[in-house]
């Protein structure tokens, strides 16, 4: 057996994560498609680079994006080096749109409940891992491959919420036997972006 979710996942979703109050109605519930880049090349989009790629959903709970910053939640899928087996994480997100391979609202969806930043936050992640568990592992499998991988997971999360998938973004496993690799997919999420809420004021 792999490890269990609770030793692969470092992140918790706490209320200091997120603003108390909403900071911006109207971007609330804003849906991004982040493609992050990899560590050890430069940041020009090149079709490989983009198949290769890690790619998670962040969905904005507080409106506290801007027209430079993406902040909210992070949903995406990661794997086990040792036994390359998958999982899936949610995670406070915030970073600089200018540090990305590319990122991409995709649509927005609603805060049905009228929920809080935080409870939102909360809500989601719940909803994300049981489709995780009894939709996206019957049909993809445990393994990360080229069928079982953050780019399918992200399509995948991506249509649940209710939205189409660009069709711009390719998607490894689609198009060639590409797997995205997990070296990259350590470094790339944690190097250049935070977990911690960044006050808009403080944003430059």
């Amino acid at each position: 057996m792999g490890a269990s979710i609770s030793h692969l996942i470092p992140f918790y979703i706490e209320m200091s994560d997120y603003p108390i109050e909403f900071i911006d109605k109207e971007r609330s519930g804003d849906l991004y498609l982040i493609l992050f880049p990899q560590m050890t090349t430069s940041y020009s989009s090149s079709p490989l680079q983009r198949i290769r790629c890690h790619i998670g959903v962040v969905v904005d709970v507080g409106g506290a994006s801007s027209h430079t910053w993406v902040h909210g939640t992070l949903l995406h899928l990661g794997a086990n080096i040792a036994d390359q087996e998958v999982f899936y994480q949610a995670r406070p997100f915030s970073g600089c749109k200018e540090l990305m391979l590319d990122c991409i609202k995709i649509g927005r969806i609603e805060n049905i409940g009228g929920h809080s930043p935080y409870q939102w936050a909360k809500e989601l992640d719940s909803a994300s891992y049981r489709w995780y568990l009894t939709k996206y592992l019957p049909l993809h499998g445990k393994t990360w491959n080229a069928l079982s991988n953050c780019h399918q997971f992200s399509r995948f999360l991506v249509r649940e919420l209710g939205m189409e998938w660009p069709e711009k973004v390719l998607v490894t496993g689609d198009v060639v036997p590409e797997i995205v690799d997990l070296g990259f997919l350590l470094t790339s999420c944690s190097a250049r972006f935070s977990n911690k809420f960044t006050p808009p004021s403080a944003k430059r």
